[in-house]
């Protein structure tokens, strides 16, 4: 009992200092205090807007901890058509419901950090600011600076990290809170961690992901504060994760958003996973859609969902390459003859019809190859000398079948094409078909439904009424070609037997069929378009005739470089001067020349070096006009001194 109780108090916890003792040896760690806290906050974003709120009420709850938060954020941004609209970020009005002092900044450059109450920050907090906080203003914190991070660092290094997460399906992330380090963005010293499961990663969307990430990043910057991890000695908590253990090369790094970033590449085998995560983390995604020979506009696409791939793309597609409706899976077109002998041409806006039935009802790709099974186990083709009767053969068994009922078939489908453009530079077709008011896209494996595009220059509209718009019959000539890997692809050229008189007098139809308004708005957007063809058309003949002009365009692009940089230079030098002569103005060196150069610095010595002129030029005037008027007494006196004498 005696040793028990020994033990017992060998573990036991100081209540005035952080000691441990354990048995014989005890280790004595001091207890940290800190100073209350005068905090500048940086923020921009909703994200921020969480942190500064828990903050608020914390110092509301613990006033000795946090005596003073001031707020710096980024100045309003012109948005709208026109840009006439000024649009503050989200952290100012929070801070301002709050009633938080705000400094509205673009750059720490000329600026030093404010003394609210007369007293100095020793404490800044930046929290999705999007400015690199310089090593002055870090240093004038006595605590220096921290930075709450929706990742688990070092991994998602980036301002876009739960963009990234959603783009590469990461399933676990988590908030570091860490601090500012004084030369490159998220390599501070890691004081808090936590762990975070994303949830359903396979169908989250950035808001969803940001909504359900941004209270508990305020969460960690609350614990943190209370557990005051920013006074020395730091304590690297980052050490031994998961995380820090990985190579620079397994790191993922979470650049900022770019705008290619929302390009559609439909040609990837992963195309259908690749679209689905970006417009999930970046929301609409568009592409560059060739709509004539010479012209291309973009094509933005609001949503999409993942169906079965479209029956009638597949058996367009294995009849153009058996050249026949009889698939053969089997069978290798490697001679140049197999392949030239299947080759052939299809124009856009016909419809590519599938196997259908004598009335009009489309047969299915399980159907075929029910069918297609059925026919060989009843042994038919076994009894076929050569391809043409198989499928001679093929044919009759099918008809029969089919008329006897044995299966239901869905109505015909129509098969359509949009043409992109490949990285190689070759124009490609986009294989789709309609769907009521959408539209699937056939990509590799599945197929997408879209239910709404912009076109550019144009309004939102219904997928299949935007791309039904911009269907040319017969503009393009379609061709199955080999690949220099062995296989095959299809490829998009302009065909040169395309006349447009036939779509003009479509157009024209259905421009007598509008309304007076529609008509209107139509023919002010033609115009439009053609004022931005010509002024393009311009531009490119004015560029031509320069490169015409002269053979070493390079080096003269080089010279112009360097005349700019001089002349930037050159600026920064008077902008020195100026600056240099404010100061010499500023020890009250009042000289008549420096305020005759540069009176727009010092209005008031302006004032009172022209009062001084005017005296002196008025006192100037005064002696002059009595000398004029004595030399006049003195002509007078003399000229009646000789009428005297007279």
């Amino acid at each position: 009992m005696v040793s028990l109780l020994l033990f017992r108090r060998g573990w036991r916890i100081s209540k005035n200092s952080s000691t441990l003792l354990c048995r014989s040896r005890s280790y004595t760690t001091p207890r940290k205090v800190s100073k209350p806290l005068r905090i500048l906050f940086c923020g921009s974003d909703d994200f921020s807007v969480a942190s500064l709120q828990a903050l608020h009420s914390l110092s509301q709850d613990v006033p000795s901890l946090i005596r003073s938060i001031d707020v710096m954020c980024r100045p309003p941004k012109p948005v709208g058509r026109g840009m006439k609209i000024l649009q503050q970020v989200p952290l100012f009005h929070a801070a301002e419901a709050l009633g938080l002092q705000i400094h509205q900044r673009d750059t720490f450059s000329g600026w030093d950090i404010p003394m609210p109450d007369g007293e100095n920050i020793n404490l800044m907090i930046a929290v999705s600011f999007g400015l690199f906080v310089p090593p002055r203003i870090i240093r004038a914190a006595e605590y220096g600076g921290l930075n709450i991070h929706p990742s688990m660092l070092p991994n998602h290094r980036g301002s876009a990290p739960l963009q990234r997460m959603i783009i590469y399906g990461t399933k676990s992330t988590g908030i570091t809170l860490q601090t500012l380090d004084d030369k490159k963005f998220d390599h501070g010293m890691i004081l808090a961690q936590k762990r975070v499961r994303i949830p359903s990663p396979n169908s989250i969307t950035y808001p969803e992901l940001l909504e359900y990430m941004t209270p508990q990043a305020a969460e960690v910057l609350v614990a943190g504060i209370q557990n005051q991890v920013y006074v020395p000695p730091l304590i690297d908590v980052g050490q031994g994760t998961y995380e820090s253990n990985l190579s620079p090369d397994q790191l993922i790094h979470a650049p900022k958003i770019l705008k290619e970033d929302r390009h559609i590449n439909w040609l990837r085998d992963d195309a259908v996973m690749r679209i689905t995560r970006r417009h999930r983390a970046l929301g609409p995604m568009y592409s560059m859609l060739h709509v004539d020979k010479d012209e291309v506009r973009r094509f933005v696409f609001h949503d999409f969902e993942v169906v079965d791939r479209p029956a009638a793309v597949a058996e367009m597609v294995s009849k153009w390459r058996t050249g026949r409706w009889f698939v053969n899976n089997s069978k290798r077109m490697t001679t140049s003859k197999d392949i030239s002998g299947n080759q052939e041409s299809i124009h856009d806006g016909s419809s590519l019809p599938s196997l259908t039935t004598a009335d009009g009802k489309r047969v299915s790709n399980e159907t075929e190859k029910e069918l297609l099974a059925a026919w060989q186990a009843s042994g038919k083709g076994a009894r076929s000398q050569n391809d043409e009767t198989a499928f001679a053969s093929f044919l009759a068994f099918r008809e029969k079948r089919l008329s006897q009922g044995a299966t239901d078939i869905p109505p015909k489908q129509s098969v359509f094409h949009m043409i992109d453009e490949a990285s190689s530079g070759d124009k490609v077709p986009i294989f789709y078909v309609e769907d009521g008011e959408a539209i699937i896209v056939a990509i590799k494996d599945a197929g997408l439904r879209i239910k709404e595009i912009t076109v550019e220059g144009d309004k939102r509209k219904p997928a299949s009424a935007a791309m039904r718009r911009y269907r040319k019959r017969g503009m393009w000539k379609l061709q199955f070609r080999p690949m220099s890997d062995g296989t095959y692809r299809w490829f998009a050229e302009h065909n040169p037997a395309f006349s447009s008189d036939r779509e003009r007098e479509k157009h024209y139809q259905w421009r007598e069929s509008l309304s007076q308004d529609r008509k209107e708005d139509e023919e002010d957007r033609e115009i439009w378009f053609q004022i931005r063809e010509d002024k393009r058309r311009e531009n490119d003949l004015r560029r031509q005739r320069k490169e015409r002009a002269s053979g070493n365009w390079k080096e003269e692009l080089k010279v112009v470089k360097e005349q700019k940089r001089l002349k930037r230079r050159a600026a920064e030098n008077e902008e020195k001067e100026r600056e240099k002569i404010k100061e010499d103005l500023k020890r009250d060196d009042w000289s008549p020349l420096l305020l005759e150069r540069h009176r727009e610095f010092f209005p008031e010595a302006a004032v009172e070096a022209r009062q001084e002129r005017l005296r002196e030029r008025e006192e100037k005037h005064r002696q002059m006009v009595k000398k004029t008027q004595g030399a006049e007494e003195e002509s007078n006196g003399k000229d009646e001194e000789k009428g005297k004498e007279t």
